[in-house]
């Protein structure tokens, strides 16, 4: 997973390993689109 620069204000120190991050978003992600509905 290549690195998100236009997250790094979103996550000014947090450095979590890629499978993390990924699982992250993708909770957002889902919760945004349930929201949506």
């Amino acid at each position: 997973m290549p690195d998100l620069p236009y997250l790094s204000p979103y996550l000014p120190v947090v450095s979590p390993d890629s499978l993390t991050l990924q699982a992250y978003l993708l909770s957002i992600y889902s919760i945004l689109l349930a929201a949506s509905e």
